[in-house]
């Protein structure tokens, strides 16, 4: 059986094709209809995503961020019926992904992405019926990477930064704090410049201005969106968490939420692999 795996986020997608006993993995552009148009979407299936495709896929699996209602879920689905017309096709949003990743098929608990943007939701071991967040970077993805990139750069543009941590982001990005505001608003993607600028956080992350950004942020996704979802549910359930962002920030993403009375159970930083095994457990059942 030939099946196609894919889970998007707004900047990459990861890709898992199933042949036989093997698998291969691959990367594309990231497919968020929020943020690029169907045409947009339908050109890079077919330069990035078919081109590593031996076999057209007689399954396809897409999890991808923006898929949260039924609109934008059928715009995907008619993108991908006219790239692959052949295959029995699955479109979902990013988050039930991320939950049969980590939860599989019989767990349940409270399921977060914490990567270029954010959401966190109820996964009861099939379906997602309560979630929060997932506003986009204009309105919340707090404790995301853009988050985090648009807290620095407001400092940057406002020269809040300690001169050194200054110095050191404009030695990276060669834009002047004056300059910076006009190059955001002329960016086709702006989402994607901020969320590259974790890899500058990260690397100054012992500084204390650094830390003191991240945990804002971390602490503004836990006010705002798993707190909120938390007391919904009424009961103390497992946090599990997919996403770069909670991954490379892990020791201080569970010292805010162990400050606010809660703990992860699992990080996982790329849910591909696990909606691997899923798909093999739904092949032999």
């Amino acid at each position: 059986m030939k099946i196609l795996i894919g889970d998007s986020g707004s900047t990459k997608t990861d890709w898992a094709y199933l042949y036989e006993n093997e698998v291969k993995y691959f990367t594309t552009q990231g497919l968020n209809p929020n943020y690029l148009s169907t045409t947009d979407i339908q050109s890079i299936l077919v330069q990035q995503t078919l081109s590593n495709v031996e076999h057209p896929p007689e399954h396809l699996f897409f999890y991808g961020a923006g898929l949260n209602n039924i609109h934008s879920k059928s715009l995907m689905y008619a993108v991908f019926e006219k790239v692959f017309p052949h295959s029995q096709l699955s479109i979902e949003h990013d988050l039930l992904g991320a939950a049969r990743a980590v939860y599989g098929l019989c767990e349940s608990g409270i399921i977060c992405i914490l990567g270029t943007g954010s959401i966190a939701g109820f996964y009861d071991g099939e379906r997602i019926p309560k979630t929060m967040g997932g506003l986009g970077y204009l309105l919340g993805d707090e404790g995301s990477g853009t988050h985090l990139g648009k807290m620095l750069i407001a400092q940057y543009a406002q020269k809040q930064l300690p001169r050194q941590i200054e110095n050191a982001l404009y030695e990276q990005i060669q834009i002047k704090t004056n300059d910076i505001l006009h190059f955001l608003y002329q960016q086709k993607y702006p989402n994607r410049f901020l969320a590259q600028l974790t890899h500058f956080i990260a690397m100054y992350r012992e500084n204390e201005a650094i830390q003191d950004i991240v945990r804002r942020s971390f602490q503004s996704f836990c006010e705002q969106t798993l707190l909120p979802l938390a007391n919904q549910c009424f009961q103390r359930l497992k946090i599990r968490c997919v996403g770069s962002i909670a991954h490379i920030f892990e020791q201080e993403w569970k010292a805010v939420l162990l400050k606010n009375g809660m703990k992860v159970d699992k990080i996982m930083r790329k849910p591909i692999s696990g909606l691997v095994e899923h798909v093999r457990h739904w092949v032999k059942s």
